[in-house]
């Protein structure tokens, strides 16, 4: 049976050769995953917008900031407005999940967990985030999301 590390090689999922046998938050954090990203705890929604819709691409990239009052978000994407509100990280990266759910070139946000005081997350593209589903390692924090997002 193959490791963890031979089959994330396999899925071209990594960015180094031979990861430890680590759980998937601890490779993220060590730059081991194509499309990771770890985010400090106390950085504002607003800060990781950027960098998390450049991270899952396509026309992710064209949402815009209107406004923003306390925790409801104003955004556009293409014609159409959308008020978000946002409590934290992971309401962000969940709203991100369901918002792109209907765009196969956007990539789907996995929450890994947290690992030495940062949110690890993983973007894959969706068909990736379906044949992880049944991997006994691949355990996301945010199924719910992740499966709207990958259908």
């Amino acid at each position: 049976m193959q490791t963890k590390g031979e089959q994330l090689a396999d899925l071209n999922l990594l960015k180094k050769d031979r990861p430890p046998e680590e759980p998937l938050r601890a490779l993220c954090h060590a730059g081991y995953l194509q499309g990771g990203l770890s985010i400090a705890l106390d950085v504002k929604i607003d800060e990781a917008l950027g960098p998390l819709l450049e991270l899952i691409g396509g026309p992710a990239r064209t949402l815009r900031v209107l406004d923003i009052q306390g925790p409801v978000f104003s955004v556009k994407l293409g014609t159409v407005e959308h008020e978000w509100e946002l409590d934290g990280l992971e309401s962000l990266i969940d709203t991100l999940n369901r918002a792109f759910a209907s765009s196969p070139e956007v990539k789907a946000l996995v929450l890994l967990g947290e690992w030495e005081d940062m949110l690890q997350v993983w973007a894959l593209p969706k068909e990736v985030v379906r044949q992880l589903w049944d991997r006994v390692w691949f355990r996301p924090s945010n199924p719910p999301g992740l499966r709207a997002a990958a259908g």
